[in-house]
């Protein structure tokens, strides 16, 4: 039986949310997050999650063990 367990990759996971950080600086800017046009309706910060998941499923990394069952 193989089993399956993930960790993250930090230094991806960190420079893709740099990233995006410093975009949204870029068209609102402003530093501060809670001025962001994303974070002042409902369904911009359901966008946020969203787009936060996809970010942290692309830096998952799959290590599989074979068991000796």
């Amino acid at each position: 039986m193989i089993n399956k367990k993930f960790n993250l990759d930090l230094i991806p996971f960190i420079s893709k949310n740099l990233f995006w950080y410093s975009v949204m600086v870029f068209v609102n800017k402003s530093f501060n997050p809670t001025d962001w046009w994303i974070y002042q309706y409902f369904w911009g910060g359901v966008l946020f999650v969203m787009f936060e998941f996809f970010i942290f499923s692309s830096c998952l990394i799959e290590n599989k063990e074979e068991n000796g069952d």
